[in-house]
């Protein structure tokens, strides 16, 4: 039967629609099969664009890289989330709340019982106590040890000093019983000439050692050896020098017992160039080709020059006097020295005697001197130093090490480097 009126049967090429597939033309509720025409208005795809349903797969992303172990190694870890979750405080926050609420803090110590609180100020009040007497016994220790460390350096010193004092000693005696006997004794000064150089007690003594624990009269008795030990020194120079000047009249017999004196001349320029004298001592007389020549000295231990003796023969003038008299000198008659001049000075030898004196007396004060300094200062040695809790100061070792300082620096003829000094 063929398609009723007005309806006409599938164009060629016509898709049917979807559940109305014929038999043989496709399965039910699929599209047209291959080479069938698009339905109007329905246009196939557009050239160059692919339906989604029939574009391929989008590749999957790569996956991230993980975290680098080598710098942490703990980023691989799972954190619990509940730790996780727990906030922290910043490190600023956390330090102003310790300072702020301290362990032991006011309101605090508000809820200790009074018991605890009066154990805990106890305990204070004790380490104070405690501390205080344990500086109290490291003070007195160490001003003890420093007391007797500086005590035994100063009879070191003093002792060395008594020593050279005890060499001059019996040097001085012999030359002053030989002049006690008019004898000139040239063996003292040779030895004050190679020994007696200095003041062996250096001023650093004072100023390197404490003094300030010591009686007075150990004070005032260091002093006082000190000062005679320059006094000495200065009257051995004097010595030595006005006997090296007085050498001549010391080894004539001649003039030990009484001065001798001589004019000598000169021109006043100042009175018409009117010739005048002046009386001298006579220091020494020594005969020559010449004839006799003296030294004439202005006082005992004085420098003297040498002049030739006016005394020409009787009746006869001598022409050279009125051309040079300062070169002459006439000595002066015997009776006028026991006149006028009889005492005006003593004589050389009296001088040199009277020199060695005074010598040997200070000697014998400074030995008595030195035996009470070290007396006293070796008591305070004898009571030796603390070993424990005295503050760093060792005595002995310190001691031995200045001893040592000194040999060294005598025998490279330099000062020594004084250790443990004042304190």
């Amino acid at each position: 039967m063929g398609p009723l009126p007005g309806m006409a049967g599938p164009r060629p090429g016509a898709m049917p629609l979807p559940g109305m597939g014929l038999p043989g033309r496709g399965a039910p509720g699929m599209g047209a099969p291959s080479g069938a025409a698009p339905l109007p208005g329905m246009g196939g795809p557009r050239p160059g664009v692919v339906p989604p349903f029939t574009q391929p797969a989008a590749p999957e992303p790569p996956p991230e890289p993980g975290p680098d172990r080598s710098r942490d190694p703990f980023a691989t870890r799972k954190v619990d989330p509940s730790v996780a979750s727990i906030p922290v405080a910043p490190v600023e926050e956390a330090t102003r709340r310790d300072s702020v609420y301290p362990a032991y803090s006011a309101a605090r110590l508000k809820k200790l019982e009074p018991k605890q609180l009066a154990m805990y100020v106890g305990v204070a009040v004790l380490l104070l106590v405690v501390g205080g007497i344990a500086g109290r016994i490291v003070t007195g220790r160490r001003s003890q040890n420093i007391a007797v460390r500086d005590a035994m350096i100063v009879v070191y010193e003093v002792k060395k000093a008594a020593k050279a004092l005890a060499d001059l000693q019996p040097m001085l005696a012999s030359a002053v019983q030989k002049a006690a006997s008019k004898e000139y004794d040239p063996q003292h000064l040779a030895y004050m000439n190679e020994n007696v150089r200095g003041n062996p007690l250096r001023p650093v003594i004072f100023s390197e050692r404490n003094f300030k624990s010591y009686d007075n009269t150990i004070v005032e008795g260091v002093t006082d050896y000190f000062t005679s030990w320059g006094r000495l020194y200065r009257m051995v120079l004097e010595h030595r020098n006005k006997t090296e000047n007085d050498a001549l009249s010391l080894a004539d017999k001649a003039l030990r017992d009484k001065a001798r004196y001589g004019a000598i001349f000169g021109r006043n320029e100042a009175d018409n160039n009117k010739l005048v004298a002046k009386i001298m001592l006579v220091g020494g007389m020594k005969s020559g080709k010449d004839g006799m020549s003296y030294t004439m000295q202005s006082g005992a231990g004085m420098y003297g020059d040498s002049y030739k003796l006016f005394n020409p023969p009787e009746g006869k003038a001598d022409p050279e006097f009125s051309k040079a008299p300062g070169d002459y000198v006439i000595e002066l008659g015997a009776d006028d020295s026991k006149g006028i001049l009889a005492s005006a000075s003593r004589t050389q030898f009296q001088e040199y005697e009277a020199r060695l004196v005074a010598m040997n007396d200070l000697v014998k004060e400074m030995t008595d001197l030195q035996n009470g300094v070290i007396g006293k200062l070796d008591a305070i040695a004898s009571r030796g130093g603390a070993a424990f809790l005295a503050g760093g100061i060792r005595v002995d070792r310190e001691f031995e090490d200045y001893v040592a300082m000194d040999k060294a620096a005598a025998a490279g003829g330099g000062k020594a480097a004084p250790a443990g000094k004042a304190e």
